[in-house]
C-alpha cells in the first residue's frame, strides 16, 4: 500500500529538526561570551557556564524556530548585501580575550566602493522592537534583559576588535526593513566596558572555586527570574510583594490557561498596534495634503473625523484630535474611481458611510 504524505507530518519533522538543533547549541560554555556577559543577572552568567543541559528546562519548539530563524534572516541579509554590490567579509570571525576569558563570534562586516571595513552585529527583530531601538541608549535602556544584552555584546566587540565604530544591524522580521543602530567609543562605553571586563573576573572565581552564587549576585526579581532556564538551579528568594495572593492549582487552573494564550498572542498585539499607528500615520499625512477626510485605498475606505478636545491643567492645551476609521467596501458596491476622478465627487456608498459615522 502506498504511504501518502501527510501534512501534518511535515510540520511535525520541522519542529522537530528545529528543537534538536537548538538543543545542540545549548552546552555549558567553557568562556564567558559576549552575549552572555551582559546579563544583568550575575548568577545567571556563572550558571550559563557550569550548568548541563539535563538540568535545564527543555526549550519549546516555537522559541527554537525563533532563534534558527533569526540565523537564517542573516544569512539573507548578506546575500542582499552582496548582490546590491557590498562586499561582505569575516562571517563568523571568533573574537577571543583569554586574560579575562571572554570569547564572542562577531556577525560580519561590510564595505563599499572601496571604503573602511563597518563591523555588523545583526539582529532580526518584530516590529514593536524594531520602533523603539533607534540609538545605542535605547538598546542600553530597554526594559528587556535580552536587549540590554545586545548592548553589552557589542561594546565587548568594539572592545575586543579594538573599533571606534560598530553597527548593531536591525532586521524587521515583519517588513523586510532595515536599521543600522552606530555605536561609537565614548566614555559611557568605555565605562560600561569596564564594568563587563570586571563582571567577567567575577564569574571566572565562582566557577573555579566550583560554589553556587551567593544571593546577592542574584537579580530576584519575579518578572526576570519566571522566564529564566536556571530558574529551578538557582532558587533564587522571590520577593512578590506584601500580601501577595498566590493561589493553588485548582484555583489557578483556568486563569493560567488564559495566561498562556495571553503570552502567546501578545507579539502579535503589538504588530497589530505598531501597524495601526502606521497606517493612520500615513493616511492623516494624504488626507491633509488633498484637504479631504476620505481616502479610498483599493477596496477600503478610510474615514477621518476631527474632533476637538478642551484645554485641562496646565500644561495641556486644546487641541484638535483626529479619529480615523478604516471599512471593507463589499463588492457589490465598489466605489467608481473613475467617476471620482473625473468627476471629483462621491459615491452614494461612501456618502452612506459618512453619514453613518456623523451620527
Amino acid at each position: 500500500m502506498e504511504t501518502l504524505l501527510k501534512p501534518e507530518q511535515l510540520v511535525a519533522d520541522y519542529r522537530s529538526y528545529k528543537l534538536q538543533k537548538a538543543t545542540n547549541s545549548r552546552e555549558p560554555s567553557q568562556s564567558n561570551r559576549c552575549s552572555e556577559l551582559g546579563h544583568p543577572c550575575t548568577a545567571y552568567c556563572v550558571f550559563a557556564r557550569t550548568v548541563p543541559v539535563h538540568l535545564r528546562p527543555a526549550i519549546s519548539e516555537d522559541l527554537a524556530e525563533i532563534f534558527d530563524e533569526g540565523k537564517k534572516q542573516e544569512q539573507a541579509i548578506q546575500i542582499d548585501l552582496l548582490e546590491m554590490g557590498y562586499q561582505v567579509q569575516r562571517q563568523q570571525e571568533t573574537l577571543r580575550w583569554p586574560k579575562y576569558n571572554i570569547v564572542g563570534h562577531k556577525d560580519f562586516s561590510i564595505s563599499k566602493g572601496g571604503s573602511p571595513f563597518v563591523r555588523c552585529e545583526f539582529k532580526s527583530v518584530n516590529p514593536y522592537t524594531y520602533e523603539k531601538l533607534n540609538t545605542p541608549e535605547d538598546v542600553r535602556n530597554n526594559n528587556s534583559s535580552w536587549v540590554q544584552k545586545w548592548y553589552s555584546q557589542t561594546v565587548l566587540y568594539m572592545l575586543l576588535d579594538d573599533q571606534k565604530e560598530y553597527w548593531l544591524f536591525l532586521k524587521n522580521k515583519s517588513r523586510g526593513s532595515i536599521k543600522p543602530i552606530v555605536f561609537k567609543w565614548n566614555d559611557q562605553v568605555w565605562e560600561d566596558a569596564e564594568a563587563l571586563i570586571k563582571k567577567a573576573e567575577q564569574v571566572n572565581k565562582l566557577v573555579e572555586v566550583g560554589k553556587p552564587p551567593k544571593e546577592e549576585l542574584k537579580i530576584s526579581t519575579p518578572e526576570d527570574c519566571s522566564h529564566c532556564q536556571f530558574l529551578t538551579v538557582c532558587n533564587p528568594n522571590l520577593d512578590f510583594g506584601v500580601g501577595a495572593q498566590i493561589l493553588t492549582e485548582e484555583q489557578a487552573a483556568d486563569l493560567s490557561v488564559k495566561l498562556e494564550r495571553w503570552e502567546e498572542i501578545k507579539p502579535i498585539a503589538k504588530e497589530f498596534d505598531n501597524l495601526d499607528d502606521e497606517l493612520k500615520s500615513e493616511v492623516k499625512s494624504i488626507a491633509v495634503a488633498t484637504q479631504t477626510d476620505s481616502v479610498v485605498i483599493g477596496d477600503w475606505l478610510a474615514s477621518l473625523k476631527h474632533q476637538n478636545v478642551k484645554a485641562e491643567a496646565a500644561p495641556r492645551k486644546a487641541f484638535t484630535k483626529t479619529l480615523i476609521k478604516f471599512t471593507k467596501l463589499v463588492s457589490s458596491e465598489q466605489v467608481d474611481r473613475t467617476y471620482l476622478k473625473e468627476q471629483g465627487g462621491k459615491s452614494d456608498m461612501e456618502k452612506k458611510l459618512e453619514a453613518s459615522l456623523k451620527k
